[in-house]
């Protein structure tokens, strides 16, 4: 729209001064529709051209058919994020682990992805003891020394592990946290971009601010958008184990 309006003012522009200089404001005129028709299609073609993302994420606890399903759509993805990472009340990041007490983390399906030029993006969810835990997260990023900690040893996770960046999905904060939630997302990009690294955040679905309950409360869209590099909108739940049979997420066009 801002682009649309200098064009018009500029064409407004190059009408008088044609019509000054040529005496004639045919010509001007006929001028100014030769560059609508080229911004038009200039627009269109940036429009059709711009890259599409297609990211695919891939939660641990069916990690199996996941990268099988990765697999066999690996010629239309463009990003990856493994569901492979939580935290601690200490800021510390730990791998999810089986029953057996090995990770879930597999270097070969990072080979995989990058041998194929996959963005990775790994997850980190504040998922403790098969739950959503906000306590946790509340405790770090109200906590400056907490939040350095935490800060810190995410980015040395993405920078040693020669990931591209991280996706962070802390669900189920509280509202109050909102602020401080914002400011660890902001501190967090930028340690991220020092290190020419990626943040990925994950928000609920809303239609107005703040929203109408805790946990899209707790998040501020236009502070994140600022900060992150993707924000990831939660729009599944469209059908769930106990609905009829159906779509996660309708089909968007």
């Amino acid at each position: 729209m801002a682009l649309a309006k200098l064009f018009f003012a500029l064409s407004a522009y190059i009408i008088e001064s044609m019509q000054k200089i040529l005496k004639f404001p045919g010509y001007s005129l006929l001028l100014v529709l030769l560059l609508f028709v080229f911004y038009f299609f200039s627009i269109q073609h940036l429009a059709f051209a711009a890259p599409k993302k297609v990211i695919g994420d891939m939660a641990y606890w069916d990690q199996t058919r996941g990268f099988q399903d990765i697999q066999n759509n690996i010629d239309i993805l463009t990003e990856v994020s493994p569901d492979w990472y939580t935290l601690n009340e200490n800021g510390d990041v730990l791998p999810f682990v089986r029953y057996d007490g090995t990770p879930y983390v597999d270097s070969s399906i990072v080979s995989y992805l990058k041998n194929h030029n996959i963005v990775i993006v790994p997850m980190i969810q504040n998922v403790v003891d098969g739950s959503w835990n906000s306590a946790v997260v509340s405790k770090i990023i109200n906590n400056p020394t907490l939040t350095a900690n935490h800060i810190s040893n995410i980015v040395q996770l993405v920078v040693s592990n020669g990931y591209d960046g991280i996706d962070i999905d802390y669900e189920d904060l509280p509202a109050s946290d909102r602020l401080a939630f914002s400011n660890f997302i902001r501190d967090l990009a930028t340690a991220l971009h020092a290190q020419n690294k990626i943040l990925s955040v994950n928000v609920y679905a809303k239609t107005n601010e703040p929203g109408y309950w805790n946990g899209p409360q707790s998040q501020d869209w236009a502070a994140i958008g600022a900060s992150a590099d993707e924000v990831r909108i939660m729009l599944y739940g469209y059908s769930w184990q106990t609905s009829a049979a159906g779509p996660i997420a309708p089909m968007v066009r």
